[in-house]
C-alpha cells in the first residue's frame, strides 16, 4: 500500500560559501520559494549553483545539501566549497594533420585571460564535433600554481571525404535515388563541400554547396549554393536554376536565425491558361529572414517540448520579368508524453503570400498547395483546393491544424489516430484518420489513411499515405 503523504513546498534555500553567490544565483534561489519540492526542482537548483560557480572559474566546486522540515515547508541548506579559481593562461592544439590549427585556435583564443568556464568550453567542443571533421576531441587541463590552467585540445581527424547513396520513397516525390559527394574539411578549413545529384519520380535535382560553420571566426554559418531542379507535377512542369547565400547564427541552445538571398529563373509548362496559372517564364530574387525556437527533446522523434518557426520573404521586383511579393509563414508544434506508452502532438501552421500585382500575376509555382502526408491527409498530395480541368491552382492564404494521439504497440511500433483541419483561400476541409509508425533514429516511417469529414462533389473521400519523417 502506498501512502501519499503531505505535499512539501520549498522555502528560500540558504547558500553557504566563502565566495559570495552571484546576484543572478541569489535571484534564482529567491524565486525557488513557494515551488513544489519535486526532485526536478531540487536537481535544477543544484545544477544552477554548480554552473554559476564553474562559470566564474571554480571548476572543482563541491556541494553538500542539507534539509530541514517544518510542517509542509522544506528548507534546503547548500554548503558550497568552491575550491580554487582558475584563469586560462594558454591554449594549444594537438593531433592535427590536415586542419589548419588557426581555425581551431581562433575559436578558443577568447578563453585566454578569462575565468575557465567548463560549460562554454564544452559547447565549443560540441560545435567542433558537429562539423564532421573530427571523430573525437579531448580537453587536457594542466594546473599552474593552483590559479591558472594551460589547455590542450587533442583532436582526432575523421575521414572528411566520401560518397553516399540514398534510396527512398515518399508520397510526393515517389521513388528517389540520390548520389552525394562530400568533403567536410575542405583544404583543412573546416568548410563543408557537398555535391548532390538526385532522380525522383517527379524529375531531377543537381546542387552544389559550400558552407563555412565559423564565418569570421564567429558563431555564424555561411552557406552558398547553386542548383538546377526539374519537377513534373500533375498540374504543371517546371525547370528552375539559381544561386543563393544564407547566413545562420545561434542564440544559445534553442534559438537560431538566418537571413538569405536566392536568385532563380524558372520556366513553367502547364495546360492551365495563363490568366489562371500566372507567368510562364520569370525571375525571383527572394530575400528572406527566418527565426527558429526549438525546445524539442528529439528533433527526429519528438515526444516532449515545442517548436516554433516564423519566416518572412520579400520578392524584389526590378523589371517586367521579375516577380514581386511579400510572404509570411509560421508554425507552432507542441509534444507531450502522457504515460510510458502514450503521447500526443498538436500543430498549427499558416501563412500568406501577397503579390505586388493581381493574384493572377503570381506564378503557380509560388502558390501554396495543400493535401498529403504532411498537411491534410484525406487528400492526395497537393490536391486540395480549386482546380481547372482537374489541375489544382493553389492559393495565397492558408492554415493547418493537426492533432495526433500516439500509442506504443511494441518496440519501435506505434499506432496513432489523428484529426486534420485545413484552409486554403476560402475552402475549409476536415479529416480524421488512423496510422502506424516505425520509429527509427532518423525519424518515423509512416503508413496512414485519412478520411474526409467535409467531402464535396468531385473531392476524394480519403487517401493512403506512405512517408518518412514527422508530420509537423
Amino acid at each position: 500500500k502506498i501512502e501519499k503523504g503531505p505535499l512539501f513546498i520549498l522555502e528560500t534555500p540558504n547558500l553557504e560559501s566563502q565566495v559570495k553567490p552571484s546576484a543572478p544565483l541569489e535571484k534564482i534561489a529567491g524565486e525557488a520559494r513557494g515551488e513544489t519540492a519535486t526532485a526536478e526542482n531540487i536537481i535544477s537548483l543544484r545544477r544552477d549553483i554548480t554552473e554559476d560557480y564553474r562559470k566564474r572559474g571554480y571548476t572543482d566546486i563541491s556541494l553538500v545539501m542539507l534539509k530541514k522540515i517544518n510542517g509542509n515547508k522544506l528548507l534546503l541548506n547548500f554548503v558550497i566549497t568552491p575550491g580554487n579559481k582558475y584563469i586560462v593562461r594558454s591554449f594549444q592544439t594537438a593531433g592535427l594533420n590536415k586542419t589548419n590549427p588557426s581555425n581551431i585556435q581562433n575559436r578558443f583564443r577568447k578563453l585566454i585571460g578569462e575565468n575557465f568556464d567548463e560549460k562554454l568550453t564544452g559547447r565549443e567542443i560540441k560545435r567542433l564535433l558537429s562539423t564532421g571533421a573530427f571523430s573525437s576531441v579531448r580537453l587536457e587541463k594542466k594546473e599552474i600554481n593552483d590559479a591558472e590552467l594551460d589547455l590542450t585540445l587533442h583532436l582526432k581527424e575523421a575521414k572528411a571525404r566520401g560518397y553516399s547513396v540514398a534510396l527512398g520513397y515518399g508520397s510526393i516525390e515517389g521513388y528517389t535515388l540520390g548520389l552525394r559527394y562530400f568533403d567536410r574539411n575542405l583544404y583543412g578549413s573546416l568548410s563543408n563541400l557537398s555535391a548532390v545529384a538526385e532522380i525522383t519520380s517527379l524529375g531531377g535535382l543537381g546542387a552544389i554547396s559550400l558552407s563555412n560553420p565559423f564565418f569570421l571566426d564567429q558563431d555564424l554559418r555561411l552557406a552558398n549554393r547553386a542548383f538546377l531542379i526539374n519537377r513534373d507535377f500533375d498540374n504543371y512542369d517546371k525547370l528552375e536554376g539559381g544561386i543563393g547565400s544564407e547566413l545562420t547564427w545561434k542564440w544559445g541552445d534553442n534559438y537560431s536565425s538566418n537571413v538569405g538571398l536566392t536568385v532563380s529563373q524558372t520556366s513553367i509548362n502547364t495546360p492551365i491558361p495563363k490568366e489562371l496559372a500566372g507567368p510562364r517564364n520569370y525571375i525571383v530574387s527572394r530575400l528572406g529572414l527566418q527565426q527558429l525556437f526549438d525546445r524539442r527533446n528529439n528533433p527526429a522523434l519528438p515526444s516532449d517540448g515545442w517548436f516554433a518557426r516564423l519566416s518572412t520573404s520579400l520578392g524584389l521586383s526590378d523589371g517586367d520579368n521579375t516577380i514581386g511579393f511579400f510572404e509570411v509563414e509560421s508554425q507552432f508544434s507542441y509534444y507531450q508524453t502522457l504515460s510510458e506508452n502514450s503521447s500526443y502532438a498538436l500543430g498549427l501552421r499558416g501563412g500568406f503570400i501577397s503579390p505586388s500585382g493581381e493574384t493572377q500575376s503570381l506564378p503557380i509555382d509560388l502558390r501554396k498547395f495543400l493535401g498529403g502526408a504532411n498537411t491534410i491527409r484525406s487528400f492526395p498530395e497537393l490536391k486540395m483546393g480549386s482546380s481547372f480541368n482537374g489541375n489544382t491552382l493553389g492559393g495565397t492564404e492558408w492554415w493547418l491544424a493537426n492533432a495526433e494521439y500516439r500509442h506504443n504497440l511494441a518496440g519501435p511500433f506505434e499506432a496513432l489516430i489523428f484529426v486534420d483541419a485545413a484552409g486554403l483561400d476560402s475552402e475549409v476541409e476536415l479529416a480524421v484518420g488512423l496510422g502506424v509508425r516505425i520509429n527509427l533514429p532518423v525519424g518515423p516511417i509512416r503508413l496512414e489513411y485519412g478520411r474526409s469529414l467535409s467531402q464535396n462533389s468531385g473531392e476524394p473521400g480519403g487517401a493512403f499515405h506512405f512517408a518518412i519523417g514527422t508530420t509537423f
